[in-house]
C-alpha cells in the first residue's frame, strides 16, 4: 500500500484509458443479450467489469481522501469524555468478561504446556549464538512460522488449529533463507471453547492491562457501558472501531522500513498515531480481546487490491464472526456510520489467522 495516493492518481488515469464503465449494469445487460454460444465470454465480461469497477471506485476514494484526511480525522486522541473509573470497572465486571493473562518472565523450561487448554503455547528459549531463530507450529497440514527472539523470556504463540496433536519446532538460520531444526516437541491440545484462543496476548497481538491503549478503553466505551442494554458487545466494538479510524492514520512511509519479521507494537502505534494494516489489525484485536471480545488478526488478500498482502480482523459478535477491515475504513473515512463496519467476507481471501 506504499504511495497509495500516487497509485490512486495513476489508477484513475488508467481507468479512463481502459474505458472503464461506471454503469456496470449496462455492460452486464449487453453481455446477457448475446447468443448462448458466448456464455463463457459473458462470464469473463462480468468478472472483468466487476473488478474494473472496484478498481476505479477504490482509486477514486483514495484520491478524494487525500484532500480530506486532516479535516475528517481531526479527533484528538486525548479528547475523551471522563467518567468515574470505579463505576466503569464495576459495569465491565458485570457486563463484560475480561480474560486473565498468564504472568510473564523467565522459565527454566524451554516449552511450557500449562496454557494449551486456552490455546496458548509458551516458549522460553535462550539462544547462545547470534543466529536468527524461528519457531514453526504445525498440526496436520496447517503450519505457521514466527520469528523467535530467543532471549530466555516468555514468548507466547496461538494454537489456532483446534484440538489434536501439535508439533513445535525451533529452527536456526544457517544462511540466507535456510534453517535447520534444533529441537522438536509433540503435544496434545484440548480446548473446550475454541473462541478462547482469540482472547490471548500473543507475539503479534501483544497486550497487557497496563499498556496505555488498553488502559484507555474504559473511557472509549464508557457511553455504551452506561447506556446500552442490548447488543453491548456490538456497541463496544463500534466505539473502539471509530476511535481507531479517527485517531490512527495510515503510514505510507513505514511499509518500506518494515523487515520480513516485523512485529506490531500497539503502544508505539498508539503513541505515534499511525501505522500500517498489520498495526491497525493488531491494535484493534488487542483492544477487543482486553474486554473479552474474541478477535482474530487475519492476513491474506482483499479484492480491492488483489496483489497486495493485507491484514484485517474477524470479530465474534452476537454468536457469529464478522469481517472488519479497519485500515480500509481509516483511509477512506467511512467509519462514522456503523453500517459500513461489517464487510462481505467473500471479498477477502484468508491465508493465516491468529
Amino acid at each position: 500500500m506504499n504511495g497509495l495516493y500516487s497509485w490512486a492518481q495513476g489508477a484513475l488515469k488508467r481507468g479512463i484509458d481502459m474505458h472503464i464503465s461506471l454503469n456496470p449494469q449496462k455492460d452486464i445487460n449487453n453481455a446477457l443479450s448475446q447468443t448462448s454460444e458466448s456464455k463463457s465470454k459473458n462470464k469473463n465480461i462480468w468478472e472483468t467489469t466487476r473488478y474494473r469497477f472496484i478498481y476505479i471506485l477504490v482509486a477514486a476514494c483514495i484520491f478524494v481522501s487525500a484532500f480530506t484526511i486532516d479535516e475528517v480525522g481531526a479527533t484528538d486522541i486525548n479528547q475523551i469524555d471522563i467518567y468515574d473509573s470505579q463505576e466503569l470497572n464495576s459495569i465491565i465486571k458485570t457486563s463484560l468478561s475480561r480474560p486473565e493473562l498468564p504472568s510473564f518472565g523467565e522459565s527454566s523450561e524451554v516449552i511450557c504446556l500449562d496454557y494449551t487448554g486456552q490455546g496458548l503455547l509458551r516458549i522460553c528459549y535462550k539462544n547462545n549464538t547470534d543466529d536468527k531463530l524461528m519457531v514453526k507450529i504445525e498440526k496436520g497440514k496447517e503450519k505457521v512460522c514466527y520469528p523467535l527472539l530467543g532471549d530466555g523470556r516468555s514468548e507466547d504463540f496461538p494454537l489456532q488449529y483446534g484440538n489434536g496433536t501439535y508439533f513445535a519446532h525451533i529452527l536456526k538460520n544457517v544462511g540466507g533463507n535456510a534453517y535447520v531444526t534444533e529441537q522438536t516437541w509433540a503435544f496434545n491440545v484440548y480446548i473446550e471453547d475454541p473462541n478462547v484462543v482469540f482472547l490471548n496476548s500473543v507475539q503479534n497481538i501483544n497486550w497487557s492491562y497496563d499498556m496505555e491503549p488498553i488502559r484507555r478503553i474504559d473511557s472509549i466505551i464508557a457511553r455504551s457501558l452506561k447506556t446500552k442494554k442490548d447488543s453491548l458487545e456490538r456497541s463496544c466494538v463500534n466505539d473502539i472501531y471509530k476511535f481507531i479510524i479517527r485517531n490512527i492514520k495510515y503510514d505510507n512511509k513505514k511499509i518500506n522500513n518494515c523487515g520480513q519479521n516485523y512485529i506490531p507494537d500497539i503502544e508505539q502505534v498508539y503513541a505515534d498515531g499511525s501505522g500500517i494494516c498489520y498495526d491497525y489489525a493488531s491494535l484493534f484485536a488487542a483492544m477487543l480481546r482486553s474486554i473479552g471480545i474474541p478477535a482474530k488478526l487475519v492476513k491474506g488478500y482483499a479484492d480491492y487490491m488483489p496483489n497486495t498482502y493485507h491484514a484485517w480482523n474477524e470479530v465474534f459478535i452476537d454468536g457469529e464472526w464478522i469481517t472488519i477491515d479497519i485500515t480500509f475504513d481509516a483511509i477512506f473515512h467511512i467509519g462514522g456510520n456503523p453500517k459500513f463496519m461489517e464487510k462481505n467476507n467473500g471479498y477477502y481471501s484468508k491465508v493465516y489467522e491468529y
